[in-house]
């Protein structure tokens, strides 16, 4: 690490203007009119291994060059933790670079200290050879035993579909029909969800959508926009608890019984809270299959960050699937950490003298890894959006499992400047791949 800070070097003020970028993917960069500014020197920010990557740096007051300040700045990511030191900002972009020693995700973080004992920071980010990004450890030689027998135990049992319809909002109303939807799943809590279709077109067959949650805690919502589309679309709750209640009362299960879920059985394939999850899941496509109004041929996954996941996940378990969509995934590479890289969130994997703390998790949420079921979409479009300084689902975990996906039809779009979020530039971007997927004659 000593020998990555003496590669670490400050240059003469780089010449030229700032690519044009939005910060406000970067709430902290700004503050009292202070601003930093900071970016890859390449527009792509994609570098090959033994490549010397640049940054530059800006520090601005009121829209204009702000010398003289101390910059602190400090090189993160695989393979580049620890490095860091101090600059002065200039009147010109001040040079950061560095040299990556393998394939993978590093960012730069500048903090810049104000008075009262405030600060702002920014972060740029560069992926290293990310085409050759592969899981950090093998799947079990029984995963796909294992998801066949979770199949099986879900399918045991009757659905027996409760449809309550809702009313819609204006100014949706008469365009749509909504419906508070519970599927009985065995082993776990129902399948509660919200079917958001088109109306007044009885008889009508409807391509599909599934729309899965970020983490957190919340109420299935009205997909009023992909209806827009004249798609039949089921938004599920995560969690399989009740839909419609008050921020509140999702804040407080969030607070307090439901607040580290995430890790809950985490050393045990068939008690890890996953589990239930990826029931649904499996719940939600056969219940969506089911129904007589959709039209047997479309059917989209789509989800963001654990969404994300279960999207990946959903596409793996189906063959049915026909298009993944899949913002900034979750639950990729969990084995990172034993390739000496980050797995994305939630990082169950803790490491001790180069081993994994506990070896039973680290067995245990191998079955729940995006990037093994991503090597069984075969078939299905698939479009996978990764952030180039989101620290949640780095973007090396999100390669890992874009790089296991088989189908010879898939994309991912890199956004060097985005965090972990949701952005117009997403929609954007889904909203194209759709019309594709949805153009007559497709």
């Amino acid at each position: 690490m000593r020998k990555l800070c003496a590669i670490l070097a400050i240059l003469c003020p780089a010449c030229g203007l700032f690519a044009a970028y939005d910060m406000r993917n970067q709430p902290t960069a700004a503050l009292d009119g202070w601003k930093i500014e900071a970016e890859a020197v390449r527009p792509d920010a994609v570098c090959r291994s033994g490549e010397t990557v640049e940054f530059r740096v800006r520090l601005l007051k009121d829209g204009r060059p702000a010398p003289g300040r101390k910059l602190v700045w400090s090189i993160h990511g695989d393979y580049a933790r620890g490095a860091k030191g101090e600059c002065v900002s200039a009147a010109e972009p001040v040079t950061l670079r560095f040299t990556p020693r393998g394939p993978g995700f590093t960012w730069l973080k500048v903090d810049c200290p104000l008075e009262a004992g405030r600060k702002i920071y920014a972060r740029a980010g560069v992926m290293t050879d990310p085409e050759t990004v592969r899981p950090g450890f093998a799947e079990p030689a029984d995963f796909d035993a294992f998801l066949e027998e979770q199949k099986r135990a879900v399918r045991a049992g009757a659905m027996a579909p409760r449809e309550v319809p809702l009313e819609v909002e204006e100014p949706y109303r008469g365009r749509f029909e909504l419906f508070d939807v519970t599927v009985a799943t065995p082993g776990t809590k129902p399948v509660r969800a919200y079917l958001t279709r088109p109306a007044g077109e009885p008889g009508r067959k409807f391509p599909a959508m599934v729309t899965w949650h970020a983490a957190g805690v919340r109420s299935a919502m009205p997909q009023y926009r992909f209806a827009g589309m004249g798609l039949l679309v089921l938004d599920v709750n995560a969690h399989g608890i009740g839909n419609g209640g008050s921020h509140e009362e999702y804040v407080r299960l969030y607070r307090t019984t439901m607040k580290d879920y995430r890790f809950e059985g985490a050393d045990d394939r068939e008690k890890i809270y996953f589990n239930g999850m990826y029931r649904r899941l499996i719940r939600a496509l056969d219940y969506l299959k089911s129904r007589p109004d959709w039209d047997g041929r479309t059917l989209i996954v789509y989800g963001g960050s654990q969404g994300g996941a279960q999207a990946l996940a959903a596409a793996g378990l189906d063959p049915a699937v026909t298009a993944v969509i899949a913002h900034e995934p979750a639950m990729c590479d969990h084995g990172a950490p034993l390739a000496g890289r980050t797995a994305g969130w939630p990082r169950f994997i803790r490491m001790k003298d180069g081993k994994p703390a506990d070896p039973a998790v680290a067995r245990a949420v191998a079955y729940y890894d995006s990037a093994f079921f991503a090597a069984r979409i075969r078939r299905a479009e698939c479009l996978v959006l990764t952030g180039f300084i989101d620290t949640t689902c780095v973007p090396s975990s999100v390669y890992a499992a874009f790089n296991s996906i088989p189908s010879a039809s898939k994309r991912i779009v890199n956004f060097p400047q985005a965090i972990h979020g949701s952005y117009p530039e997403f929609d954007r971007v889904t909203d194209e791949f759709l019309a594709g997927l949805l153009r007559p004659g497709k």
